[in-house]
């Protein structure tokens, strides 16, 4: 070898002990920072994506009405924590760790647990307003009696 690749050798010193453990120090902290934000990120694109597909068998069911001119039913089992469209769609369950809250017309309200939102063959609907809560986060799915459009407000 020869002098000058010694010399170069020998001047690069690397790191010492204290400048790797304040580096790992400095990366935790960022870490632990992160984190949360990236925990609130994730919970609330869950019950966005909750709240769209819930929607989007709302919008099938009233598809599904309007092309065969007979009256369709969204089904929502509130104590199951599922929800599924007759003679359209099967059983989806919510999220783990996810509430929803239902409001339809006095005149629609079943006693216990299935409530039902109806769709008719003209367009129109029972109409409903539903409420998905996380606990941090909530989405409003609301259903219009007039058009049967279903639309999802944050």
């Amino acid at each position: 070898m020869s002098k000058q690749a010694i010399d170069c050798v020998e001047g690069s010193s690397g790191f010492t002990l204290i400048e790797l453990l304040v580096g790992l120090a400095i990366l935790s902290a960022v870490v632990l920072v992160a984190l949360p934000v990236t925990s609130s990120a994730r919970s609330s694109q869950a019950i966005t994506a909750a709240a769209s597909e819930l929607a989007a068998t709302a919008r099938m069911t009233r598809a599904a009405a309007v092309r065969s001119g007979v009256e369709r039913t969204l089904v929502i089992a509130t104590g199951e924590f599922r929800y599924w469209a007759d003679g359209v769609t099967g059983p989806r369950a919510l999220p783990p760790r996810m509430s929803w809250k239902l409001a339809v017309p006095s005149g629609e309200a079943a006693p216990g647990t299935l409530q039902k939102i109806r769709f008719l063959p003209g367009g129109s609907s029972s109409g409903a307003s539903i409420i998905l809560n996380d606990g941090r986060r909530s989405s409003t799915i609301t259903i219009d009696w007039l058009t049967g459009g279903a639309h999802v407000h944050q």
